[in-house]
């Protein structure tokens, strides 16, 4: 019985990642979803309260931001040094898992053009997961002087821009963004910003 309510949970969030990666978010509906996965719509109710819980399952499964902690739990963290190489692990896998996956960036499109209960619940969780991760990475580091909340936000930020931009250019500021070679460009800045900023004692 538990297996075929998680196979069927499971066919509604795999039904929302098609309409989704098909028409983007505009097309999510409870009759389409359910059409879609080939169940009564009823279940969507049962399972996930409605639409809006369903998609928020969808988007923790897709969204890399949901498991920074669990990432960073699993490093050993004494000093300075290691924060700041974690860091830039942090960053270049936030931008190879954003390269590789259409979805979240769609995800991350829809919540940059609306603003509902859904969107709304994704900014607060990420903004506490966010702050408890910088907060610890903060205190290892030791310093007052490196801000690592506004630094990680210019990065990231950054990252979502120019993957997005790649949707409708191919290159930016002379670096392409639809190639191997640039995006490995990127990386290497990353490296460089971060080795620019860690503590030399």
């Amino acid at each position: 019985m538990q297996r075929n309510k998680d196979q069927t949970r499971q066919r509604l969030i795999d039904a929302v990642s098609a309409l989704v990666e098909r028409s983007g978010f505009h097309s999510l509906g409870i009759n389409a979803v359910a059409r879609q996965a080939g169940v009564d719509k009823v279940l969507i109710y049962r399972y996930f309260g409605g639409l809006d819980g369903l998609i928020l399952e969808f988007i923790r499964q897709q969204d890399f931001f949901s498991h920074l902690e669990a990432f960073a739990a699993e490093r050993k963290l004494e000093s300075a040094g290691d924060v700041f190489d974690l860091s830039r692990e942090l960053f270049i896998a936030q931008l190879r898992a954003m390269r590789g996956n259409r979805l979240l960036q769609e995800i991350l499109l829809w919540e940059l053009s609306t603003d509902n209960e859904i969107t709304q619940t994704i900014a607060r969780t990420r903004e506490e997961q966010g702050s408890r991760l910088v907060q610890r990475l903060q205190h290892i580091s030791g310093s007052d002087q490196t801000d690592l909340a506004a630094i990680g936000n210019l990065i990231i930020g950054g990252i979502i821009y120019l993957i997005l931009r790649a949707r409708t250019v191919e290159t930016y500021s002379g670096v392409e963004l639809r190639s191997e070679e640039g995006w490995q460009r990127m990386e290497k800045a990353i490296g460089q910003v971060m080795d620019a900023l860690r503590p030399q004692n």
